[in-house]
């Protein structure tokens, strides 16, 4: 239908579309009946899932530091960036200075996502779609269902965003030109940076397909991105966020485990095969439009690319988190418009019923798949509420759920979800950081924490933390110890309670100087007294006073390899 005039179209068409002379546009659609029937249970599904992991609890900290009036930190005066995505923590920072808890907003942004999702993946199939299409969906019918996918529109971390910029990568792709989906784009290193190497591949495909240079993405990429990093030189001293050296790893062993574990469990494999088999039977004659061979290549191969970065840095320790952008992709580029391709030629064989059977089968056997961690469908499990866990709490809580971890990968949402969303609710309600102001700003620590659970960091907030996994403290990030779990050194944790002595001895802060006095006077364990010039560069980035020459310099210059003592 989008290559038609609009005088071929008929007045009562669901769809509002313009063409240009270099391709397909595209403009408003309305749902169809099937399109409705999808969002609807996909839509149940992220509410029934919806949960929060505990890594978001760091976003929480230095959202709630911020509208204090303690700045964009996890400890006050020290300037870390410990969190992955900035779009996301601003994100957060706007919703909770409306006074929103965080409960509201996980589950709040949760739908607004899956709801943008839906549409922009409509828009991508009716492009790719006859112009009688009937919304047959069949991207949609392997995606809304699907578990992984769902519980990643909650979490509180900045999936719901990476789910959306996977959609948008798609119609920009397909649909040709659009200014507004340009602007989006430019921001997608912002929800995380790895997203920068699509860009690029984007750049180039517009640039080979067009002849032309596409200046709208390239400025806005620069505008957006440029102006972070601006600032995260000027307010962090760093070109790199902390997780970029705490998570720098190469284990592709694990990572193709990984992939495997995200795969396996939702007959991926075996959806994509029998599709094509059945586009070849019964879906001829194709349209070339439909095909258009050369844009669904360029989703693969960016997804393929993705994949590739994931499995060689180990994967991760949650089941389909980080492959949620390249599984999108495919999907996409495997399946979209070929229902009503092959609907069209059903019927006029009089078998009108066969392709809605077929995605009603695809939706229903998506919805019955679940990780392989779990002993029964995740609707089904029981789940007990965890607000106080008494000792070890990972110990109780894998004592509840011994089936949602295997081979180092873990079941989402299923993970102290009501645990941790229930407490985010009550931590949330019991302290307005905005009440805060002023007097946390001036109030010195009262003790140090060293919780490697987020949520114990953000309920005691008025409390100096030091995250022993090194998620926000960059002397453990650049540490070399060994990853036990893609992105978790434990190795890290007896250094953590090194670093907490030594502030506790200094006010329960850290304070300039500090790691030079303890060695000089003997109180430092001798991975600090070998690494002290290390140590006292990364204290110059982290308690700068954001002097723009200095932090410049500071972003510039290389730190030295830390290194294991010497016994």
């Amino acid at each position: 239908m989008y290559s038609k005039s609009k005088s071929n179209v008929a007045e009562d068409n669901p769809i509002r579309n313009r063409s240009t002379a270099n391709g397909l546009t595209w403009g408003w659609v309305r749902p169809g009946t099937a399109e409705w029937l999808v969002y609807l249970p996909g839509l149940a599904l992220v509410v029934l899932y919806t949960w929060c992991l505990d890594d978001a609890f760091i976003y929480f900290r230095y959202v709630d530091n911020f509208i204090a009036g303690n700045g964009l930190v996890y400890n006050r005066g020290e300037f870390v960036e410990g969190f992955t995505s900035p779009l996301w923590c601003l994100l957060l920072i706007l919703l909770r200075a409306l006074g929103l808890d965080y409960a509201v907003i996980i589950l709040l942004s949760g739908v607004v996502a899956y709801t943008c999702f839906w549409y922009i993946l409509i828009v991508v199939n009716r492009t790719l779609s006859p112009p009688d299409s009937q919304g047959l969906n069949l991207p949609l019918a392997m995606l809304a269902p699907n578990f992984a996918v769902a519980t990643w529109f909650t979490s509180g971390m900045e999936t719901p965003l990476v789910l959306v910029v996977a959609a948008l990568v798609a119609v920009y792709v397909m649909a040709r030109e659009n200014r507004g989906i340009g602007i989006l784009l430019g921001l997608a290193p912002l929800v995380r940076p790895e997203l920068a190497l699509t860009l690029v591949i984007l750049f180039l495909w517009k640039v080979l397909q067009d002849r032309r240079i596409p200046w709208g993405l390239a400025a806005w990429w620069l505008l957006f991105n440029g102006s972070w990093l601006a600032f995260r030189i000027y307010y962090y001293a760093d070109l790199f966020p902390n997780t970029y050296y705490l998570k720098a790893a190469f284990a592709p062993w694990q990572g193709l485990l990984y992939l495997h574990d995200a795969l396996q469990p939702y007959h991926f494999l075996l959806l994509v095969a029998a599709m094509g088999v059945f586009l070849h039977t019964a879906g001829r004659p194709i349209s070339r439009r439909a095909t258009r061979p050369c844009p669904r290549a360029v989703l693969l191969f960016i997804a393929v690319l993705q994949t590739a970065y994931v499995v060689k840095m180990g994967g991760d320790t949650w089941h389909f988190r980080l492959l949620l952008f390249p599984y999108v992709l495919v999907v996409v580029a495997a399946t979209a418009g070929l229902a009503d391709q092959v609907a069209a030629g059903c019927a006029a064989r009089g078998q009108q019923f066969l392709v809605p059977a077929g995605l009603l089968f695809v939706f229903l056997l998506t919805l019955g798949s679940y990780p392989r961690q779990l002993a029964q469908h995740p609707v089904r499990v029981q789940l007990t509420q965890l607000l106080t866990p008494e000792g070890d709490e990972k110990s109780s809580i894998f004592d509840l759920y011994p089936h949602v971890y295997s081979d180092g990968i873990e079941c989402p949402s299923l993970y102290s979800c009501k645990s941790f969303i229930t407490r985010a609710h009550i931590g949330a309600g019991q302290r307005d950081p905005r009440e805060d102001a002023g007097g946390l700003a001036n109030r010195p620590y009262a003790e140090v924490l060293t919780s490697w659970w987020c949520v114990t960091n953000w309920e005691n907030i008025r409390s100096y933390a030091v995250h022993p996994l090194g998620l926000t403290q960059p002397v453990l990030a650049r540490f070399p110890a060994p990853s036990v779990l893609p992105g978790h050194k434990f190795g890290l944790v007896p250094l953590g309670e090194d670093i907490a002595a030594i502030s506790r001895a200094h006010g329960n802060a850290w304070v300039p100087g500090m790691f030079r006095q303890a060695v000089e006077e003997g109180n430092a364990p001798a991975w600090i007294a070998q690494n002290l010039d290390a140590i006292e560069m990364l204290e110059q980035k982290a308690l700068n006073t954001h002097g723009w020459r200095k932090n410049l310099s500071l972003a510039f210059t290389r730190v030295p390899p830390l290194v294991s003592p010497t016994l």
